[in-house]
């Protein structure tokens, strides 16, 4: 086959995979790589092995015939606000390929979204990007949270189990705010929690939210509220911080994730509620508090201790001794669901969310698209779709 050396390699650049990753993929050595991608060397692969790295790529093999590469063939373009220790955003070209896929997935799947709801004329959502943080205190933005979850007679905390209050407040999120709820891949795409947390697509239309699945549940449930703030400013990114606490001069990313951070510990933990609690432990000991807190409100302890600090409970010395204490993962506690593991389509169900599974049924049983457009914006198989369909609660 005439593949372009050039576009092989561009490919595999702009996807974020390394040689070493391509070697492995077609059991060759760098060297075989380097070849390939070598304007100068008539050494091609075969479709065999062109098709192989394709689906390392997440790119049709027939990309590899193209003199150039097509402009949807690009790193995402997608605001970033995890900062380095030195106050200097990152650069995304070290973004990982799994994430440059989730991304390129996510911008995908709201395109369908967007379309899908404007062609059914269904209402948009006016509060995307309707907020000033310099205007609005994170205090009020987390009550109109609060109240468009419709927490004042039915807490989601009150719960028992903290998977159980993760599920239910991204039921509310989905079925009040009009977002689109979405949890990583572990098995096909794993992204590690250092790289992202949490991303938004920002939209009244289809605004999107992406918690990671390798995170602990406290940690996605902030995560849930954090992205939830950058929605209401109408700031799309990724983030990565969980009541992370920002030292010395800000840049203006940082000012937006401590905003943020700020508006899900109010949302999450209201000042009167958060002072009984962290005085009920009885012991008068910070950590003991502390601990108490984060089991009652299901948040990590770091953002419990950092909730404690902005409220003035303990001093900015009691905190570093915490923040050290709890300096777990940027203190993401590592507790997991102790249930037994789900079965396939409960997985699919967890990751595509059941608010866009739904709106991609729904497409597919009034004809809009194909079933096997439907099977690719859920990343399953045709077979798989129907019985899906069934565990929904679709009429076929």
């Amino acid at each position: 086959m005439p593949f372009v050396p050039g576009t092989l390699k561009k490919v595999r650049e702009i996807t974020g995979c390394t040689e070493n990753e391509a070697a492995k993929r077609v059991r060759k050595d760098v060297e075989t790589i380097r070849r390939w991608e070598s304007e100068s060397d008539d050494a091609l692969p075969t479709l065999a092995q062109a098709k192989d790295l394709a689906r390392l790529y997440r790119f049709s093999a027939g990309l590899f015939l193209l003199d150039e590469v097509p402009d949807f063939v690009r790193v995402p373009d997608m605001h970033d606000f995890r900062t380095l220790p030195s106050g200097e955003t990152r650069d995304r070209t070290s973004w990982s390929r799994n994430l440059r896929y989730l991304i390129r997935q996510m911008e995908s799947r709201q395109e369908f979204a967007i379309d899908a709801i404007q062609r059914a004329e269904s209402n948009y959502q006016p509060w995307v990007g309707s907020v000033d943080r310099n205007e609005v205190p994170p205090e009020q933005l987390a009550g109109r949270i609060r109240e468009m979850l419709e927490t004042e007679n039915d807490d989601p905390r009150n719960l028992r189990g903290v998977e159980d209050v993760l599920k239910e407040w991204i039921r509310r999120v989905e079925r009040l705010a009009g977002i689109f709820v979405f949890q990583t891949d572990n098995t096909k795409s794993p992204i590690e929690v250092d790289e992202m947390r949490g991303l938004s697509l920002a939209d009244k239309y289809a605004p999107f939210i992406v918690l990671n699945s390798k995170d602990a549940q406290t940690g996605r449930i902030f995560t849930l509220f954090h992205e939830l703030a950058h929605l209401w400013l109408g700031a799309s990114g990724i983030s990565a911080s969980d009541g992370i606490e920002f030292r010395g001069p800000l840049s203006i990313n940082e000012r937006i994730e401590r905003y943020c951070n700020s508006v899900a510990g109010n949302a999450l933990m209201p000042a009167n509620a958060f002072l009984r609690a962290w005085h009920s432990a009885g012991r008068g000991e910070d950590t003991a508090s502390a601990e108490f807190a984060a089991r009652y409100f299901k948040v990590s302890r770091l953002a419990a201790a950092v909730r404690a600090r902005d409220l003035l409970v303990i001093d900015h010395g009691a905190f570093t001794h915490l923040e050290k204490e709890f300096n777990v993962n940027n203190g993401t506690d590592k507790a997991r669901s102790t249930r037994p593991g789900g079965n396939y389509y409960a997985t699919l169900r967890r990751n595509a969310g059941e608010k866009y599974i739904a709106l991609v049924l729904d497409e597919f049983y009034s004809d809009s698209i194909s079933i096997k457009e439907a099977a690719g914006l859920l990343d399953t198989r045709v077979p798989s779709l129907f019985s899906l369909a069934e565990i929904m609660g679709y009429d076929q």
